[in-house]
């Protein structure tokens, strides 16, 4: 129920169904050999995200209530993120490196700087991954 920064930094997500079917691709792929390949299915924003498990909600009679209860800033979380509380560091870290500098894209993970990832669903068009729309629904059908 947190909103990290202003919730429009989108971010790479993948249903843990998904994995699988690139791994299995990737393991036999001599183009992938000492290669790091970014398995993605969707990107979001936080407020995108919210929007879709609203919906969802909706979907299933409106049970949850799904308003954020907090909103916790840029300063903020670069400054946690220097805490000398190694659990607190890293987690704020983790949410200064998705939610503020956007560094878990498509874009960012094939530039050479972030590793010069080979992209998954590009190598492996004909793997049909789900939507953040589909798994949500999924998650809440089952």
């Amino acid at each position: 129920h947190t909103i990290y920064g202003t919730g429009d930094v989108k971010t790479a997500v993948i249903a843990r169904s998904d994995i699988g079917k690139f791994a299995a691709e990737i393991i036999g792929d001599e183009r992938t050999i000492n290669r790091y390949v970014f398995c993605w299915g969707d990107e979001k924003s936080q407020n995108e995200m919210w929007e879709i498990a609203r919906k969802v909600n909706v979907e299933l009679g409106g049970a949850l209530n799904l308003e954020p209860k907090a909103v916790i800033g840029k300063a903020e979380i670069e400054e946690k993120s220097q805490s000398p509380d190694f659990y607190t560091s890293v987690g704020y870290e983790y949410m200064n490196s998705m939610f503020i500098r956007g560094d878990n894209t498509v874009e960012n993970a094939k530039k050479p700087e972030y590793g010069g990832a080979l992209d998954a669903r590009e190598l492996y068009p004909h793997i049909k991954v789900l939507s953040l729309e589909e798994f949500a629904s999924q998650l809440c059908s089952k």
